[in-house]
């Protein structure tokens, strides 16, 4: 089956990007090193 959506892939008022902005660098790199860690499966769980 071949098909198109009309559908928009961003509707009005939403959001395309998302900035943030620290104060502290280093608090910040940790946090999202520990965040994307917590995201990675341990290397023993790939079967």
């Amino acid at each position: 089956m071949i098909g198109m959506s009309r559908l928009p892939l961003a509707n009005e008022g939403e959001a395309l990007f998302h900035i943030a902005r620290f104060d502290e660098i280093d608090e910040a790199e940790t946090a999202i090193e520990s965040f994307n860690s917590s995201l990675v499966p341990p290397p023993d769980s790939f079967y």
